[in-house]
């Protein structure tokens, strides 16, 4: 398995390794992308239509089109930052009198040439490996926003499942609620109700049908956070997702927080800008060291027309061509205010890169925990209901029609009834959906699928 290099290990590697490890590193990230694009059961735990859902927003959302392209633009700066300097290239008149006349003063010449700038041997490659750093960043940030993406398609969908549900218990709830208006006016006619039993039993009708209004609108919240998941324009043509029908797994906690969840995308592109920094430090060292400009000049001169410059009245004088070289190098005498500061400002880039790094590993395991701590709550509340609380709730309302009917209970006491059995399937409904997105949402922090496992 590949581990995470520590500063020391990687200072012993060569450079062509070091693109190497980094190449792996980026290949092995993507594979549980690969996987959740070409393994249903890997993305959603035999969902096939989760799984479709997943390929479709890894395949067109924007978001990604657009970090694939900041990955390409950063890659072509590793080309840019390690390559010298475009040569000057010069082309003139030299001494030229204000008469134009290129025969009557010796200095004159038509010179061209060029200027290089040679840097100092070890800057070019330390900005590389910086820059190859930052673009070794950008592919692990593009991976973790690939779990990102497949966490809220996944969290969407088993929101719009949970409030499907609960949308069947509420329409189960207002069909029995109007076999309770029947009922109050079977009572009322054969004296043994109230008229007023009547107009509470329509007014609850009435109530489940204002609850069934506000679930509409979480439904339509819900297809419009997926629909936006899936990079798409319109809520339209969304397919339902299934009835969730079990908790999710449940794997220990010690087992994910393992020194594996260093080795995420997220924690790798931190460390891959702390790496960056370092060599920004290396580069800013060595810019106490001058580069060289080099600059080239031929000179070429033709003759001096008969009499110029007090010579021979009958014959022209042929003159030399002119040759010059020059070498520049700048002294750092303001070395405190220039280089010393670069240092300076590098060594705090370090040291916030690293500092980043370190608090990344708390807050990481920190979410881990908090969405474990979730998803075990989830799947106690989801088996307390369905093992406990929904069944009692049932057969207290069961037992409480005929009471009703026998007139030994009033009707609000059978409309509470009512209300607490279809109150723990809806909850029963949400737990279910808070399992699967608190799993969802684990999934994105560790790095892997836990449905798979």
């Amino acid at each position: 398995m590949l581990k995470i290099m520590q500063e020391s290990d990687y200072k012993k590697v060569p450079v062509a390794c070091r693109v190497i490890v980094l190449a792996l590193l980026t290949i092995r990230t993507s594979c549980l992308a690969q996987t959740i694009l070409t393994d249903p059961t890997a993305a959603s735990g035999g969902d096939s239509l989760l799984s479709a859902y997943v390929a479709e927003a890894l395949k067109n959302h924007p978001d990604l089109a657009s970090m694939q392209a900041m990955i390409e633009a950063e890659g072509s700066r590793v080309r840019m930052v390690s390559s010298w300097m475009n040569p000057d290239l010069m082309l003139g008149v030299m001494s030229l009198p204000t008469s134009l006349d290129f025969h009557e003063e010796a200095m004159t010449s038509i010179d061209f040439g060029f200027m290089l700038r040679i840097p100092f041997p070890g800057k070019l490659k330390s900005a590389r490996e910086a820059q190859t750093a930052r673009v070794s960043s950008s592919v692990e940030e593009y991976e973790q926003m690939k779990l990102d993406m497949a966490a809220m398609v996944k969290m969407a969908y088993y929101d719009l499942a949970g409030n499907l549900g609960i949308r069947d218990a509420l329409l189960e709830g207002q069909r029995l609620s109007q076999d309770m208006v029947k009922a109050a006016q079977i009572m009322t006619s054969s004296g043994m109700g109230s008229q007023a039993d009547i107009l509470r039993a329509q007014l609850e009708a009435d109530q489940w049908q204002r609850r069934i209004i506000e679930n509409d609108q979480r439904i339509a919240a819900s297809r419009s956070r997926l629909a936006a998941a899936l990079g798409r324009t319109s809520a339209e043509h969304l397919q339902d997702p299934k009835p969730l029908a079990k908790t999710p797994p449940d794997p220990p906690l010690d087992k994910l927080l393992t020194e594996k969840i260093d080795q995420t995308p997220f924690r790798r592109s931190q460390w891959a800008k702390v790496e960056s920094a370092r060599q920004n430090l290396k580069r800013a060292r060595l810019e106490y060291w001058p580069d060289v400009d080099l600059s080239f000049t031929y000179g070429f001169r033709d003759y001096l027309k008969p009499g110029a410059m007090g010579g021979d009245p009958e014959m022209r004088m042929p003159l030399d061509d002119m040759l010059s070289l020059e070498a520049r190098i700048l002294v750092p005498l303001f070395f405190r205010g220039n280089q010393r500061a670069m240092v300076q400002e590098s060594e705090a880039m370090l040291r916030h890169a690293q500092a980043e790094y370190e608090s990344g590993g708390v807050k990481l395991r920190d979410g881990t925990r908090q969405a474990y701590a979730r998803l075990e709550a989830a799947r106690r509340t989801y088996h307390l209901i369905a093992d406990t609380l929904l069944p009692r709730a049932d057969e207290v309302f069961e037992a409480s029609l005929p009471d009703y009917q026998s007139g030994r209970i009033p009707f609000m006491s059978l409309n509470e009834a009512l209300m607490q059995a279809v109150m723990q399937k809806m909850d029963r409904e949400m737990a279910l959906a808070d399992a699967h997105m608190a799993q969802a949402d684990l999934e994105r922090l560790i790095g892997k699928s836990l449905a798979a496992e």
